[in-house]
């Protein structure tokens, strides 16, 4: 439930088109609170897995959520004011969820060492199934009940600051493990080795995905399409549900096929989806079907690669290797301004997503030809 809290900014791309309307800004301008967010969220993950061996987890995720929950009644408050608005979804927001969001795979990965993958999928499901709740109830009150954006986040942040703490306060991590895992590792060593900048190339490639897509999903159809609150919210909530349901899906074939093939499998669909999307994608069917498929293959990357770093280094350094591979969301970041921009000068988002799928199906060949078959005899030397 914590990871469902912080998974709400997901829901980001419901917001977009009110808030160009009402607020008058850019597609572009729309888009950057979520860019800061994701350069925030990169930096606090990477900074909370560097310390969290040393604090306790429960506490993290306590902070987090209620960092969480007042950036979203900050923006309620105060977002009308545009600066206010990047400052408390792009700084409050993305600090919140950084601490928080490590800690349920940290937990899930000491409770369930033989099942990484199944374990840290669920775990993060979550992340994508309160995205789908948050974008359900906010396309609804604004839709149906012409609640402006920041009616809703003050709700947003009540509702986080309730439940997500509320959930914070239950974590628990497994005694007989707890000892082992507070054990200092050099992790400097991993940072030489090839696959582990093939995880890293394969994870920025798959992150651009997602990112390029989520927040952007109301105007693929374009802004004269009828029905857009409908069509886009609905296309949120599809993305949202499918995200949620890969993650344990691709992290059970992550424990039963192994690293490579899996990886190379999830790069190569969602490869191919970015590259076709443009030609394909003509009316709000096509748009669902383009939502499920990124949503549930994003979703699957973000359980597929906490589970092959445990595999290859050992669940005791999980938080602080994972956070280093997941702090590429610092270039990544970049993809929804830059695809909110090709918008505003083209009208189209074709030319970002071909080379978005580009990129993916190069770290795919590079996985492919470089990456061991076998990444597992890390843990053994753990």
């Amino acid at each position: 439930m914590t990871e469902a809290t912080v998974g709400a900014t997901y829901s980001w791309g419901v917001f977009t088109e009110t808030l160009r309307r009402i607020a008058g800004l850019t597609q572009a301008q729309v888009q950057l609170p979520y860019t800061c967010f994701q350069v925030t969220f990169a930096i606090s993950v990477l900074l909370a897995g560097a310390t969290i061996q040393r604090w306790n987890l429960r506490a993290s995720a306590l902070a987090g959520t209620i960092l969480f929950g007042l950036g979203w009644a900050a923006a309620g408050f105060f977002g009308a004011r545009y600066p206010a608005l990047v400052l408390a979804v792009g700084l409050v927001n993305g600090i919140g969820a950084g601490l928080a969001y490590v800690v349920p795979i940290e937990m899930c990965v000491r409770w369930f060492p033989e099942r990484r993958g199944l374990a840290t999928g669920i775990a993060i499901a979550g992340y994508g199934g309160g995205a789908a709740l948050i974008a359900q109830a906010a396309g609804a009150l604004i839709g149906d009940f012409s609640y402006t954006p920041y009616e809703v986040f003050r709700l947003m942040g009540a509702v986080f600051l309730g439940v997500g703490a509320g959930c914070a306060l239950l974590l628990k991590t497994p005694p007989e493990r707890e000892a082992r895992a507070e054990e200092p590792r050099p992790i400097r060593g991993v940072l030489g080795e090839e696959r582990f900048w093939l995880l890293c190339a394969g994870f920025l490639a798959g992150l651009c995905a997602g990112l390029a897509v989520v927040p952007n999903l109301k105007q693929i159809l374009g802004r004269s399409l009828p029905d857009i609150e409908r069509v886009g919210t609905m296309a949120v909530t599809i993305f949202a549900i499918s995200n949620a349901a890969g993650r344990p899906a691709w992290g059970f074939a992550h424990d039963r096929l192994g690293g490579k093939r899996v990886i190379l499998a999830n790069l190569l669909i969602q490869g191919a989806v970015m590259v076709l999307a443009p030609r394909v994608v003509a009316a709000p069917p096509g748009l669902y079907i383009f939502a499920a498929l990124v949503g549930f293959n994003y979703g699957g990357m973000l359980a597929i690669y906490p589970a092959e770093t445990a595999a290859n280094w050992g669940a005791a350094r999980l938080s602080r290797i994972y956070s280093i591979v997941f702090s590429w969301n610092l270039v990544a970041a970049a993809v929804p301004y830059v695809c909110g921009g090709t918008y505003d000068a083209l009208g189209t988002f074709a030319p970002a997503f071909n080379a978005v799928g580009a990129l993916i199906l190069a770290a795919a060949a590079a996985i492919f030809l470089r990456y061991p078959a076998e990444g597992a005899e890390g843990a053994k030397r753990d």
